[in-house]
């Protein structure tokens, strides 16, 4: 673990120990954070830091009020263990203003980059002396902690036993119309392209974030697909002198760079006249491809995007009526479980299904591609045993993941999103549809037994390990990826499931023959670690 990642976990700990002895003292269920479904609020209100993720503007409410049934909660409470060490009624500034002090006195950013000029030198003196003060009692207070957490946690097991049971008949009902509609939608897929003598004539097609690893796959699909005949593709960059856009302009002399800012509806709608269809793609990621920079306001900047892009398809039809014939968003699998469902969806799924509706009341015409988690998600918590020669040392080796052992996960490469797009444009009868797109359907025990005979280097035997899940959610308070993390471990290991069967994924064969977990295995060794999430980590859980 980082020293950065040291120094905000002990402050994490000591200072919201002080928190854990207000635990009211009436613990019933009431006692799990608020965060019930409600209009938009109008007003903007001072979140605490684990909120600010609330893509749904859900206001914060203090734990000491009561709940009502259907209101979701959370399995840590953020007021409980808080990065800005929320005391009683101390408003969120607090914790800021005492880092603050620190800098003045001390100097040091403490881990949080938190701004000295906010405070005078007598007012950190004091801030400082009375922190002094309250040390001895705060210090025992850390011991009851992991007991606090505990009893949280039991309440939390006994809130999710009790959603489901209310709730599981519509989660089965939901997931098995879903899944046979994408039997039947399929079937129609493989019957058109059986019958394919052309390719589908598709003029201008736009692509956002094209410098992706998401939009970049897009890009190259449409321009040797035999389903479709691009006149044009136009990529959106936001610089077109950077080595990935000009990259994107050699391939191909139909490829055609247009500046757009995924944020801003005009520079959007600007891009967009004279496209006959388009491919959507929505982030929490601030950074470049191939890096990543996730900020606490992640899932408001995603939802930013969508509402743009609403915002600019809006417009654009005022200007060329009818000519935006299909938009293929790439989102994420189908939400299942009823609104009044304990638990939270993680802030990724919330943020496309809220783009989603957005796009259908803007009227657009909307495909869904569903996507699942890629191959090297399972592989970037995997140290490398290889050698230089590139085999495997003799030891043992997990494959790891969140989800307990059995849990079965939809997986695919990444670079057949790109196939998949066209397919979707080759077949302008999916709008209105989704269409969720798979190679692999395997549980973590099912990995690990595939990287065993994959023959990575004889003596090397691998096993599959869930990560735990009390640290992800402590992590979620000092670094916001976690949010993203910790929040689909929770859906997943506490009722979720993906779109598709092993029945279901095997009918996309038909259509297209994707990389496999197996091949990935197999070309990339898993030796997978990227500038990415990974790095991120504390060693000790790689």
């Amino acid at each position: 673990m980082s020293r950065t990642m040291a120094q905000k976990c002990v402050l994490l700990l000591a200072l919201g120990a002080g928190h854990a002895l207000r635990t009211p003292s009436r613990v019933t269920m009431s006692t799990l954070e608020k965060t019930k479904p409600r209009a938009p609020v109008t007003k903007t209100k001072a979140l605490p830091l684990g909120s600010r993720n609330n893509v749904l503007k859900i206001p914060y409410t203090a734990p000491d009020k009561d709940w009502q049934p259907g209101e979701r909660r959370r399995e840590v409470e953020r007021t409980l263990i808080h990065p800005y060490f929320r005391l009683g009624s101390v408003d969120d500034r607090a914790g800021e203003k005492f880092l603050g002090a620190l800098r003045e006195l001390f100097g040091g950013d403490w881990g949080l980059g938190v701004a000295k000029s906010e405070v005078r030198r007598a007012e950190a003196y004091a801030q400082v002396a009375l922190a002094l003060a309250f040390l001895p009692a705060l210090v025992p207070a850390v011991l009851l902690v992991p007991f606090v957490v505990l009893s949280r946690k039991a309440l939390w097991k006994e809130a999710v036993a009790d959603s489901m049971e209310e709730h599981g008949a519509a989660f089965a009902e939901a997931r098995d119309a879903y899944r046979a509609n994408q039997e039947r939608v399929v079937e129609r897929l493989v019957a058109a392209e059986l019958g394919r003598t052309n390719p589908t004539a598709l003029g201008s097609v736009a692509v956002t974030m094209a410098t992706s690893q998401e939009g970049k796959a897009v890009v190259e699909a449409l321009l040797r697909s035999e389903k479709v005949a691009v006149a044009e593709v136009r990529a959106f960059v936001r610089d077109p002198e950077s080595p990935k856009a000009r990259a994107l302009a050699a391939l191909d002399a139909r490829v055609t760079l247009a500046v757009a800012d995924s944020c801003d509806a005009s520079s959007l709608a600007k891009s967009l006249r004279g496209c006959d269809a388009a491919y959507l793609c929505t982030t929490l990621n601030r950074a470049s491809a191939g890096t990543w920079a996730m900020d606490w306001d992640g899932g408001a900047y995603e939802i930013a995007q969508g509402e743009a892009f609403a915002t600019a398809c809006a417009r654009l039809e005022r200007l060329e009526p009818g000519r935006l014939k299909q938009v293929v968003y790439g989102t994420a699998p189908l939400r299942k479980w009823p609104g009044a469902f304990v638990v939270e969806p993680p802030i990724h799924y919330a943020a496309k299904w809220e783009i989603e509706a957005l796009l259908v009341k803007a009227g657009v015409p909307l495909t869904c591609l569903r996507k699942c988690p890629y191959h090297e998600n399972f592989t970037k918590l995997t140290v490398s045993g290889a050698g230089k020669d590139g085999v495997w040392r003799p030891g043992a080796y997990a494959i790891k993941a969140l989800t307990p052992p059995e849990f079965v996960y939809n997986m695919l490469d990444p670079r057949d999103i790109g196939p998949w797009a066209s397919i979707a444009f080759a077949n302008p009868f999916l709008v209105g549809e989704s269409l969720s797109i798979a190679s692999d359907c395997l549980s973590g025990e099912q990995m690990a037994d595939d990287a065993n005979r994959a023959g990575l280097g004889e003596g090397a035997a691998f096993s599959y390990k869930m990560q735990p899940r009390l640290l992800f959610e402590m992590l979620a308070f000092v670094e916001p990826t976690f949010v993203y993390i910790s929040g689909l471990q929770r859906w997943n290991s506490d009722g979720g499931a993906y779109d598709l069967d092993a029945g279901g994924v095997k009918r996309l064969r038909a259509l297209h023959d994707g990389g496999t977990w197996k091949q990935h295995l197999e070309k990339d060794g898993l030796d997978q670690f990227t500038e990415t999430m990974a790095d991120l980590l504390p060693t000790s859980i790689k």
